[in-house]
Order: structure tokens, then sequence, then C-alpha cells
């Protein structure tokens, strides 16, 4: 039996996507996408509220849709799958880059015509 890979979010976007081209002509947008998180603090019983970002790529279809229809501040639903990959640094550090991939199975809808501010880092 295989694994399941599936990641459900909404949230906002916090920048313009970015869309690019592949070598072999396939077409690819980035673009960063908050969502919040609110707990009680146990000590104090005030509600605070955790911002994740999350780095999403869309290839194909779902990357042209995403750089026509999305804007900064958007609020999207979303369908994809984790993808962990290797990279190296200018000065040769080696890093790795969790984000979530929209590709043709994958969903993606706008939720709401007006953007939104987009939330601040917070802890």
């Amino acid at each position: 039996m295989s694994g399941i890979n599936t990641v459900i979010l909404v949230g906002h976007l916090g920048d313009d996507p970015e869309l690019r081209a592949l070598r072999r002509g396939d077409r690819l947008a980035h673009f960063p996408l908050a969502t919040e998180a609110q707990s009680v603090d146990p000590e104090t019983g005030e509600l605070r509220t955790r911002t994740e970002w999350h780095r999403v790529t869309c290839f194909g279809p779902a990357a042209e849709r995403a750089a026509d229809s999305l804007r900064k501040g958007l609020r999207v639903y979303l369908e994809g799958s984790l993808r962990t990959r290797p990279w190296t640094t200018a000065d040769g550090q080696a890093r790795t880059t969790t984000e979530v991939v929209i590709s043709q199975r994958g969903v993606l809808h706008l939720l709401d015509e007006q953007p939104q501010s987009t939330p601040a880092l917070s802890g």
C-alpha cells in the first residue's frame, strides 16, 4: 500500500504569484501563503494567533490560473502535496525547502474577490 501525501490549506496570499517558464516550455508559479491558528495561553487565558507561512508552487494550468487571478491578500483554498527538495546556496551551503505543490490533480479556488491585509508574522 502506498502512502497519502495530501495538504489542504485555506489562507491569504502573502505576495502576487511569480510566473516562470521552465526549459521544456511548462509554466510554474510560486507564491507565499499565510495560514493562522488560534490558541488560548494556559497561563494568561489570552487568545493568541500564530501565523504559519507556506511556499506554494503550481505547475501547468494551475500556474496560469494563479498568475491570472490571484493577488496579494486574497483568500484561497488549495489542495496539493508536500515536496521537499535539496538545493545549494551561492556560497555552497546545502539547504532543503519544503513546499506545497499543486499540479494537474491539485485544487486551487479563490474564496474572495477583495484582498485582505496579509497577517503579520507572529509567534
